[in-house]
């Protein structure tokens, strides 16, 4: 998923994150209905005599909740890409920032290379001066293309002016 929006200061930015169909809160109420639900199953058979069915109900339960927590920590992963005047900045992490990059505006470039065999994704990265960062991992071919094209245009974009009328120290054109 692909979230696009800009500041007041023509600053662009992409936040790039794994579509999530369940938040953390919703993985807990799955979690809590299925343990109701099976510890009435459990207790049920446990009051019959089959008392070895409450352990493994609750193993069972602690393997999903282990197994939605996991997915929910790879589905917290963010890139934001960050264009401003005269740089590029692309932070990944999941709660902040644990990886950042800085490139040069005017020198970056954009690249989207398409794999030889088609089982292979494409790859998306940033390069500059001989320096790479793969961005857009998480995302399919498809939304890989709309982003690169959608970089390409903001890095290329002219930056935020200052106003003609001023001069560069800041008061009006002496005429």
């Amino acid at each position: 998923m692909i979230i696009e929006d800009s500041d007041p200061s023509g600053r662009r930015r992409f936040v790039i994150r794994p579509n999530r169909s369940l938040s953390w809160r919703g993985n807990l109420t799955v979690i809590m209905v299925l343990g109701v639900l099976m510890g009435t199953v459990a207790a049920g058979f446990a009051w019959r005599g089959a008392w070895p069915v409450l352990p493994f109900a609750g193993l069972e339960l602690a393997a999903l909740a282990a197994g939605l927590y996991w997915v929910a920590r790879r589905l917290s992963y963010r890139e934001v890409v960050t264009i401003g005047p005269e740089e590029v900045v692309v932070e990944q992490g999941r709660r902040r920032p644990q990886r950042r990059s800085v490139f040069p505006r005017a020198w970056v470039r954009v690249m989207l290379e398409r794999p030889s065999h088609g089982l292979h994704p494409a790859r998306l990265a940033l390069r500059c001066h001989g320096r790479a960062i793969e961005i857009g991992a998480l995302l399919t071919d498809e939304e890989r293309e709309r982003l690169a094209a959608r970089l390409r245009a903001a890095i290329a974009a002219p930056g935020p002016r200052a106003p003609d009328h001023l001069h560069p120290t800041g008061g009006d054109r002496a005429t």
